[in-house]
């Protein structure tokens, strides 16, 4: 890196993130809870490696089958988070719970847990990519708002406008989708910042609230309205310089 050239590494709150969840995994003598793969399985959901983790991981060997199918399925079961059906149909959190019971039961955890480390090597190395090859049009990407938002609105709402926006933002995802747009437009992980296992309806004024208090509401705002095209005359006033 040239002297002076920004560090465009992983953001450290989603790049923590990740290693802690991953560190939650493997600082185990025994197949951890099911809880703490979910949790992991959350996390990589989050941080968009959904399809990293489904098409980008070895699965030759017995214990390489092993660690993908583990994360393969801690990450779908909140991928397809809301949709009833597939998660029916795949039946995730069972399949996770056969897995670990069937490693424990043949010993073959610490040969997994080995493939799970060079797992998680590679879902930080595809992170830390990502962020460098995003950096490079970030300059650009700010000069391209799209029309009727702004680059970083600074604004204040009424009691009655932050009502308006939750209910919107609630009617206008689903828990899943809400997280995805929340990684890839605010840089920050929605469940570092709220409790996503609360209703929706809390997620969304727990959200607002935090950007609230970081001066990002209206990136918030713009996230939306970039989102969900359908809404936007309903937002574009919360940013307005009439209200």
């Amino acid at each position: 890196m040239s002297q002076g050239e920004p560090d465009h590494a992983v953001p450290e709150d989603e790049r923590g993130e990740l290693c802690e969840a991953l560190r939650k995994v493997l600082n185990n003598d025994a197949p951890p809870p099911l809880t703490t793969f979910l949790s992991l399985g959350r996390v990589l959901c989050d941080a968009r490696m959904y399809y990293f983790v489904k098409d980008g991981l070895p699965n030759q060997s017995l214990p390489q089958s092993y660690a993908a199918n583990l994360l393969h399925a801690a990450t779908r079961f909140h991928q397809y988070e809301g949709d009833e059906a597939a998660l029916a149909k795949h039946g995730d959190d069972l399949h996770l719970a056969n897995l670990l019971q069937d490693i424990l039961a043949n010993g073959r955890w610490h040969f997994v847990r080995d493939e799970l480390t060079r797992c998680a090597a590679a879902i930080l190395r595809e992170s830390q990519s990502r962020q460098q090859q995003l950096a490079l049009f970030a300059p650009r990407t700010q000069l391209m708002a799209p029309a009727g938002t702004l680059p970083n609105p600074a604004i204040q709402l009424t009691g009655a406008q932050r009502e308006q926006l939750r209910t919107t933002i609630v009617h206008a995802y689903q828990p899943g989708e809400l997280r995805t747009a929340v990684a890839e437009r605010m840089e920050f992980t929605l469940v570092s910042v709220v409790n996503t296992d609360a209703p929706l309806d809390t997620v969304v004024n727990d959200l607002i609230d935090y950007c609230d208090r970081r001066g990002v509401l209206g990136r918030l705002v713009n996230m939306v309205i970039r989102d969900r095209p359908h809404v936007a005359e309903t937002l574009r006033g919360l940013i307005s310089p009439n209200q």
